[in-house]
């Protein structure tokens, strides 16, 4: 009993820590400096030709996903693995107990 108490406040802080730093991550504020200013007048947008494609730079990445996205991604996948790893090894372990205890029974 005092097992499955300490795995579930485990599992619940694990999911507090998970979701604070979340909201953490998602909370950032933008900066004035990466804001680009619109003109009033311009309220039209030319379509363009479906015919000519849209010329794409060949130098190489031009980045990747947000840090924070990346961040959360590891820590998700972790979570997840610390989660599943501890409920295997319970099982893992719970199955050996009772293998030991037939033995005992049955001697």
């Amino acid at each position: 009993m005092q097992r499955t108490l300490l795995f579930l406040t485990l599992i619940f802080l694990a999911l507090a820590l998970f979701f604070s730093m979340a909201g953490r991550a998602f909370a950032s504020k933008l900066e004035p400096a990466n804001l680009v200013p619109v003109p009033v007048g311009q309220s039209t947008i030319t379509p363009t030709t479906s015919n000519s494609p849209t010329p794409v730079s060949t130098d190489g990445p031009t980045g990747g996903p947000p840090l924070s996205l990346t961040l959360t991604l590891l820590f998700t996948c972790c979570a997840l693995g610390l989660v599943v790893g501890v409920l295997a090894l319970g099982f893992i372990l719970s199955m050996q107990k009772r293998k030991e205890e037939k033995k005992e029974k049955s001697s």
